[in-house]
């Protein structure tokens, strides 16, 4: 009874039009936040929000900090190799 109603109806094709229509809104309102989030993170550098100096200090101490044997981890600092071509 449920399957023939189904059919007859044609609630399938609402249902799988309305997953899609769901699909396309998440995934728009998915590239909007993701556009926010990068224009944030440009303006990072600029905040004066503890939390945020916060957030950069571990990041920075993460990523440019020393290495397991001691050695300063040069590459990712921004400059290292200008300067380094410099020399």
């Amino acid at each position: 009874m449920l399957r023939e109603l189904a059919v007859n109806t044609r609630v399938i094709y609402y249902l799988m039009a309305l997953l899609g229509m769901i699909g396309v809104l998440a995934k728009a309102v998915n590239q909007q936040t993701l556009n926010q989030m990068l224009k944030a993170a440009g303006n990072m550098s600029k905040s004066t929000h503890r939390l945020i100096k916060l957030v950069r200090a571990k990041y920075e101490h993460a990523c440019l900090g020393e290495t397991d044997n001691g050695i300063a981890n040069a590459e990712f600092r921004p400059g290292a190799v200008v300067k380094a071509a410099e020399k």
